[in-house]
């Protein structure tokens, strides 16, 4: 197996998650690709067993994005202005972001067609609408 030493972010946190558990959540987060690729959730006490020196301590492993972990994330912006006459003018966020996935697909990026920022919608002089979105992919580093 290959040994590499990355750059990433460690978070520790006692989150509400709505469903009464009481838990420490620790997160692991890579920092060329951006990737939470590893979250760990234990009691409290299990914890406070295993920071005290009892090592060994059973813990609830989530792991994703292993794929992308060591890589770094390249982005890129991309538009898409509306016509006046064109009927997309009339569509919501959603059957615009719709419209993007199905027809600004770029092979080798993930279209990012989230419409929701403030600066994703501009409306232009002459009733033009320009529409910005991004791309992104997971590269090797340099």
């Amino acid at each position: 197996m290959e040994e590499r030493v990355l750059k990433g972010e460690l978070s520790i946190s006692r989150p509400s998650r709505g469903d009464m558990r009481d838990v420490i959540e620790i997160q692991v987060k890579d920092e060329g690709s951006g990737v939470r690729f590893l979250t760990v959730v234990v009691d409290p006490a299990v914890f406070a067993l295993a920071l005290t020196g009892l090592s060994g301590q059973e813990v609830e492993l989530e792991v994703k994005g292993l794929d992308v972990v060591g890589k770094t994330k390249e982005r890129r912006t991309a538009s898409l202005t509306i016509d006046p006459d064109s009927p997309l003018r009339h569509y919501t966020k959603t059957k615009l972001s719709e419209h993007l996935a199905q027809h600004c697909q770029e092979p080798g990026w993930h279209l990012n067609g989230h419409l929701g920022s403030q600066h994703s919608i501009q409306h232009l002089p002459g009733g033009y609408v320009r529409l910005n979105y991004s791309y992104y992919r997971y590269v090797d580093p340099v």
